[in-house]
C-alpha cells in the first residue's frame, strides 16, 4: 500500500440559501510520503484546483446537539472525474469542543474512517480528522464554516 497525506482548508460563506453554499477547498494542497515510483502520479493529482466536502451530520438531541455522527464524501477536482473519498464517523464528533474566543464561532472536531474510494482513490483506506469553526447564530446550514482537514490515505 502507498501512503498519501493531505491537508485542506474548506470554507463555506454565510448564506441565506436553505442548505447553504457548497463547502469548498480551493488550490488544495496534497502532501505525500510514499515509496519511489508513485511521486509522478501524486504530483499530477496535487494540481486539482478544488475539493468539495459534502456531509450529513446526525445530532444527538439527548446531548443538546453537542455530539453527532456523520457520513459524507470529499470530491477532488472536477466531479465527472469521480475522484472521491467516502467516509463515516469514528465515534462521536463534538460541537463546542473547546471555548472558542473567536466570536461568533463555535469550535468542533470529528474524525472519519475512509469507507470507500473512487477514481484515483479506488481501494483507499485510512482516516481523516477535521477541526472546524462554525457560526451557529444562523439557521442550520447557513452559518459561515471553516474546516481544517488532515487525511492519511492508503492506496493499493
Amino acid at each position: 500500500m502507498q501512503r498519501l497525506t493531505y491537508a485542506l482548508k474548506f470554507y463555506r460563506p454565510a448564506s441565506t440559501t436553505p442548505g447553504g453554499a457548497p463547502i469548498v477547498a480551493s488550490s488544495n494542497c496534497v502532501l505525500t510520503i510514499t515509496p519511489a515510483g508513485v511521486t509522478k502520479e501524486i504530483g499530477t493529482f496535487a494540481q486539482y484546483e478544488t475539493a468539495v466536502l459534502q456531509t450529513t451530520p446526525t445530532f444527538d438531541p439527548k446531548n443538546q446537539e453537542k455530539t453527532f455522527t456523520e457520513k459524507g464524501m470529499v470530491t477532488f477536482g472536477q466531479p465527472q472525474a469521480n475522484n472521491r473519498l467516502h467516509f463515516s464517523s469514528i465515534g462521536l464528533g463534538h460541537m463546542d469542543a473547546y471555548p472558542c474566543p473567536e466570536k461568533p464561532f463555535t469550535g468542533g472536531t470529528v474524525m472519519w474512517q475512509i469507507d470507500k474510494g473512487e477514481g484515483f482513490f479506488k481501494g483507499a483506506k485510512g482516516a481523516i480528522t477535521s477541526n472546524f469553526l462554525i457560526d451557529l447564530t444562523k439557521p442550520p446550514g447557513q452559518g459561515e464554516l471553516i474546516a481544517y482537514q488532515y487525511g492519511v490515505v492508503y492506496l493499493p
